[in-house]
């Protein structure tokens, strides 16, 4: 009988514990961040378990969890940061769109600290790479018996 496999979060420990990339003094302030480093890595990872040369949407999760921890201008440079890598992937042909998967920040009201506009985030792609950019998906949660499932501020 063969083996079993590791535990998911062995594989995890296993593969990324000692990932210069994750070195947590790397890393800013803020409950999630996007160091380059981290996510070439995390790019590059995902093509070897896919076993494929391009991936057709590389999403950014739950970006709006970073509001809670820095300023707006901050988190914008972030995100400008995160789409400068995403474009020069597109270049390399490692991926062809990007996007964002979000629980709330599009479906907040305005008002509030973590919303996410989408204006904003297709501007920092446009004044990256002109009407060619390929920041083209988001993705949302909707959810049976959510009252706020189609509520999208």
């Amino acid at each position: 009988m063969a083996p079993c496999p590791p535990t998911p979060i062995a594989i995890f420990l296993t593969n990324t514990s000692s990932a210069e990339c994750l070195q947590r003094r790397k890393w800013p302030p803020g409950a999630i961040a996007w160091p380059r480093d981290f996510l070439e890595n995390q790019l590059n990872r995902s093509l070897k378990n896919l076993g494929a040369s391009c991936i057709d949407v590389y999403y950014l999760h739950n970006p709006e969890t970073q509001l809670g921890e820095v300023p707006r201008p901050d988190f914008l440079n972030r995100v400008r940061q995160a789409f400068e890598f995403l474009e020069s992937a597109v270049a390399a042909e490692k991926i062809k769109f990007y996007g964002m998967a979000t629980w709330n920040g599009f479906r907040q009201e305005a008002k509030a600290a973590d919303s996410l506009f989408l204006s904003e985030l297709e501007k920092i792609a446009r004044d990256l790479a002109g009407d060619a950019h390929h920041f083209r998906f988001v993705s949302v949660a909707l959810q049976p018996g959510n009252d706020r499932s189609t509520d999208f501020g």
